[in-house]
C-alpha cells in the first residue's frame, strides 16, 4: 500500500474512533442524568470564557464556522458546572454548524431573566418542522427530514 493511502486510512480510522468515543461518552452522560447519578461541580466562572472554550473544542474537531459571541458587559460570572456546560454548548454549536449555510455566522447571545441566565444560539439553518417541535427534547429523537443525512448524533 502507498504511504499516502495508509496515512489516509489511519486518519479515517482515528476520526471514527474519536466519533465513537464521543458517542459512548454522551450515552454514559445521559444514563447518569436519567439514573440521578450526575454530580455537578458548580463554581462561578465567566460565561464568555465557557463559550470560547466550547468554540475551541469545535475548532479542534476541524469545524471552522464563524461563531460570534454577543454578551452584555454587565454579564459577569455565573454559577455552573464548567465541564457540563461546555459539553452542552459544544453540542448546540455542533448542531448549528451541521445544518447551517456557510455564508452566515452563528450568533451566541446571553441575557438575564430574573435570576437566570438565558443563552441563545441563533443560526439560519434548515430549522425544525412545526410538527416535530413537541418531540425535540425527547431522548434520541431525530427529525424525520434529517435522518437521511450522513451526520450522526444521539439527539441530546
Amino acid at each position: 500500500m502507498v504511504d499516502n493511502t495508509k496515512k489516509d486510512l489511519l486518519g479515517r480510522i482515528d476520526e471514527g474512533v474519536e466519533r465513537l468515543t464521543r458517542l459512548v461518552g454522551e450515552l454514559l452522560y445521559v444514563s447518569r442524568i436519567e439514573g440521578g447519578h450526575l454530580v455537578l461541580n458548580r463554581r462561578k466562572i465567566e460565561l464568555k470564557s465557557l463559550l470560547e472554550r466550547a468554540i475551541e473544542t469545535m475548532r479542534k474537531r476541524g469545524i471552522e464556522k464563524d461563531i460570534v459571541i454577543r454578551i452584555p458587559d454587565r454579564m459577569s460570572r455565573i454559577l455552573v458546572d464548567p465541564l457540563r456546560i461546555i459539553v452542552l454548548f459544544t453540542i448546540l454549536f455542533d448542531n448549528a454548524c451541521r445544518y447551517f449555510p456557510e455564508v452566515w455566522a452563528i450568533e451566541v447571545t446571553a441575557d438575564t431573566e430574573e435570576n437566570n441566565v438565558v443563552v441563545s444560539v441563533v443560526d439560519r439553518g434548515i430549522g425544525i418542522p412545526k410538527k416535530d417541535n413537541e418531540n425535540v427534547f425527547k431522548r434520541v429523537y431525530h427529525v424525520e427530514e434529517t435522518r437521511h443525512h450522513s451526520i450522526s448524533g444521539i439527539g441530546l
